[in-house]
């Protein structure tokens, strides 16, 4: 399990690591050293900045999974699922408020 969630932080921090900024210095470096030609400068920011957001967009559903799991598997409860035993003891309560108010005025 922390084999997987450590793949999926590395996974995301690649993911963030290329922004547009840093896919423009990359191809800017590659030009310089003649690896690449600047006409297809543009073209291949575009492609690793896609690459990265696919990447980082990969990631947050893979850990969004891994956390439910955990979550399920220790028999956690979830916010929202508090909240609905909450609205349905205010609900019991009020009930119960209303039939003692009932009782008590005979």
């Amino acid at each position: 399990m922390i084999g997987m969630m450590r793949k999926a932080f590395y996974l995301g921090l690649g993911g963030v690591s290329v922004t547009r900024e840093k896919a423009e210095q990359l191809v800017d470096e590659l030009i310089k050293k003649k690896h690449l030609e600047p006409v297809e400068a543009g073209s291949l920011v575009k492609e690793l900045v896609e690459k990265g957001e696919q990447e980082r967009e990969a990631a947050i559903e893979f850990v969004r999974k891994e956390v439910n799991q955990v979550r399920s598997d220790l028999g956690l409860v979830t916010r929202t699922e508090i909240k609905e035993l909450v609205n349905r003891l205010q609900a019991i309560e009020e009930r119960l408020q209303n039939l003692e108010g009932k009782n008590g005025s005979n």
